[in-house]
């Protein structure tokens, strides 16, 4: 899925997960709009947000908090037309802010090493996710999800229990998801001396019948005819 944030957001509302309200504005006079409805409501503090389909956002000034319509038309046309990693930015979401008692980070994910779901998840989430995985690993839980169970409610109930037990994921994506053992071909048989065995040409093993060897025959003789135009150097053992 390849989706923007407020249409993510519009999904979740769908399934009555609380979403903050919010409406989408492609200038800044459309902002100041929203924010007076906002403002009307009893809601004098809004987010403008800029709306692409990358991370990092927030540290490349693309969240602005606005304290009244005026202030939200302003931080709208400072984000309009910005580029962050490479996307242009052509529409902000203008949503009501709210009270940030605790930020908490989950996501599901694509893991391409062992070719499964995984569940990364955290109590210390937010903007600084990627530093805290970095310098508090424990503090970042890695669950796998397996593909044709998914995630009903028992399992998230699970993965819930224990947020930062990163190093109990860490264990358990190893043990649920061994590594490929690499394959190595048997060992070739020896003979006296240490000598390796050379192994019989094909249809030169046992059981070979007469067609086979009429067949072998018959592709020698046609290996060996001569092509118009073409000279075959004879190969001579020199004995030293």
């Amino acid at each position: 899925m390849d989706l923007f944030e407020h249409q993510a957001k519009e999904l979740f509302a769908e399934y009555g997960v609380p979403v903050p309200a919010g409406k989408i504005a492609t200038t800044p006079e459309e902002a100041r709009a929203i924010a007076e409805e906002f403002a009307a409501a009893g809601t004098s503090r809004v987010v403008v947000k800029a709306q692409v389909k990358a991370g990092g956002r927030g540290k490349a000034g693309g969240v602005k908090v606005a304290d009244s319509p005026a202030d939200a038309e302003e931080k709208a046309r400072q984000i309009l037309g910005m580029d962050i990693k490479g996307h242009t930015v052509h529409k902000v979401l203008v949503e009501e802010a709210s009270a940030i008692a605790q930020e908490f980070y989950f996501s599901f994910l694509l893991d391409r090493a062992n070719r499964t779901f995984l569940s990364i998840c955290s109590v210390e989430g937010g903007m600084e996710i990627e530093e805290v995985a970095a310098t508090k690993p424990d503090a970042v839980a890695q669950i796998p999800i397996a593909a044709l169970n998914g995630v009903d409610r028992a399992r998230a109930r699970e993965i819930a229990a224990d947020p930062h037990a990163g190093r109990q994921g860490h264990r358990a994506r190893r043990q649920g998801h061994p590594r490929r053992q690499r394959r190595v071909p048997p060992a070739r048989a020896r003979g006296a001396g240490g000598r390796r065995l050379r192994r019989p040409a094909r249809g030169q093993g046992q059981g070979e019948g007469p067609q086979l060897r009429q067949a072998r025959r018959l592709g020698r003789h046609h290996r060996q005819r001569r092509r118009p135009g073409h000279v075959h150097a004879r190969r001579r053992r020199v004995r030293r």
